[in-house]
């Protein structure tokens, strides 16, 4: 009878930090969407939800609550550059090996004919586990008969589990609790008003009522649990790794020089993207150092290229802005590549506009100075003007739509009460804003202001104060200020401090 096994990693980017950070192990950890103090909770250890500390919670009512709370960002490139790693590793122990699609801190693992190796499919089963756990990772291993039973189990479970026969696995698993299955928490409240807290419980409704009532992500969930048909294994596919490496005799440090033999590796590297019909999207280049030391530079074109001097030129430009610790002895370059895209299609896509001109500056300025270089603001739903952007790194030019100005000015509209005439003028306008806002004082200085239009008023926004369970108003005037040199700044009265502060200025 075929078999399957399933690796589940609960709580796969904190654990990534964790390895990164172990001196945090002992403590409150959590990993936050961003560095912002509104900033969501994603992931807490077990000592910050000891401490109350719940998934959801922003970083500032956290850090209210529990002050020695650590707290940092896990950038998603890097969950997935660890996963791809993962399962690099898990190639060791069977050549079919899929992350699932669904699930991504899930991985399905073949032990078809590989017991015999081990003396017997639980002493397999048992390495595997041991593996990881010998690699500081937390993991469930569970072998079964269809996947997502299986996946059931592994989440409710921690250790290694070898299932004996299908009834026992289907008994397991329909008492698993529906909240460990990672299903959207909205079904999860909407079932447990019925009753239905268990996956057994869940897989009884038919799925045409469950597509009636919560609609087609419930149906395709009760789908994947109750594997009718069986899904079969999409293994990915192990590549050899491209590396190139080269010895620098006598060490170097010198930039122009280390380029010399760069040029060298990189002809190389493309030459054997281009027997794969494969492109260029990341390119790692690591020094290895004469006194033990390791830098390493990530280098990111403005899109997939094999073009050997674009690539010389952006690793001409970062190694220039670097200062090692001592000379460079190998280097060893490595590449993130993409399949080949058809030409034909790029040149029936092209933009009316050619950006590739802004994006290879970009791509410039990110070599040079580093990938937090050049960001842009995106638009983001929030009570307060500081509130509504937050910046984010950017690669290439976005695309302009159409219709994308009308709703871009839309979203700049400074508070939902103003009357058609002065929203239809703050349109136009272009802010340069302050943050944080600078304090102007209990008074303004009326010889430097000639004329104050306003006030439009931004109200609410109250959050709970931890520590005296006392909640406080937001209750803002904001004015635009002419002064007598001709600028228009862009001002407010903040009613609960008694305080005037300039948000920001009108170009």
């Amino acid at each position: 009878m075929k078999r399957i096994g399933c690796i589940s990693f609960p709580l796969l980017p904190l654990q990534i930090l964790l390895k990164a950070r172990p001196a945090w192990r002992e403590a409150p950890v959590a990993v936050v969407a961003s560095e912002r103090p509104e900033a969501r909770l994603v992931q807490v250890n077990r000592r910050a939800a000891a401490l109350k500390l719940r998934v959801g919670m922003t970083q500032s009512a956290a850090r209210q609550l529990v002050p020695h709370v650590h707290t940092a960002v896990v950038p998603e490139h890097e969950v997935e550059a660890f996963a791809v790693e993962l399962g690099r590793a898990l190639h060791t122990f069977s050549p079919r090996v899929e992350r699932d699609r669904y699930f991504p801190e899930t991985f399905f693992i073949d032990p078809q004919g590989l017991d015999k190796l081990y003396g017997g499919l639980r002493n397999w089963t048992r390495a595997v586990h041991g593996y990881l756990r010998g690699r500081g990772l937390y993991a469930s291993t569970v072998v079964g008969f269809s996947r997502y039973r299986a996946l059931a189990i592994a989440r409710a479970r921690a250790g290694f589990w070898v299932i004996p026969d299908r009834e026992t696995e289907r008994d397991r698993s329909d008492v698993v609790p529906l909240y460990k299955l990672g299903l959207p928490p909205m079904l999860i409240d909407g079932l447990s008003l019925l009753g239905l807290d268990t996956l057994g419980a869940f897989l009884s409704i038919p799925a045409g009522e469950l597509a009636a009532r919560f609609g087609r992500e419930a149906s395709h969930m009760h789908g994947l649990f109750a594997e009718s048909p069986q899904l079969p294994m999409q293994p990915r596919v192990l590549e050899e790794t491209l590396e190139v490496a080269f010895e620098v005799d006598p060490p170097d440090a010198d930039p122009y020089r280390l380029l010399f033999g760069i040029k060298g590796g990189l002809a190389e590297l493309i030459a054997a993207l281009e027997a794969r019909h494969q492109k260029l999207k990341t390119l790692f280049v690591r020094l290895m150092l004469e006194r033990g030391g390791t830098h390493e530079e990530r280098i990111e074109p403005a899109e997939p290229t094999r073009e050997v001097m674009t690539l010389l030129e952006l690793v001409r430009l970062r190694l220039q802005e670097v200062r090692l610790d001592a000379p460079v002895e190998e280097v060893k370059l490595s590449a993130d590549h993409v399949a080949q895209t058809s030409e034909q299609q790029a040149l029936l896509d092209r933009p009316a506009r050619d950006i590739a001109p802004a994006d290879r500056a970009i791509a410039r300025l990110r070599a040079a100075f580093g990938p937090q270089s050049v960001t842009r603001a995106r638009l983001r739903p929030g009570h307060l003007p500081e509130a509504r952007f937050q910046w984010e790194p950017l690669r290439q030019v976005p695309q302009r739509r159409a219709g994308a100005h009308h709703s871009a000015t839309s979203n700049r509209s400074m508070t939902s009460n103003h009357s058609a005439t002065s929203s239809a003028q703050s349109f136009a306008l272009v802010r340069r804003m302050m943050i944080p806002p600078r304090s102007l004082g209990s008074t303004l200085a009326q010889e430097n202001v000639r004329r104050l239009f306003g006030p439009y008023r931004i109200s609410g926004g109250w959050w709970c104060n931890a520590s005296t369970t006392r909640s406080r108003t937001v209750l803002r005037d904001y004015y635009y200020a002419e002064t007598a040199l001709g600028a228009v700044l862009w001002l407010y009265f903040d009613r609960a401090r008694k305080r005037w502060y300039q948000q920001g200025a009108i170009d």
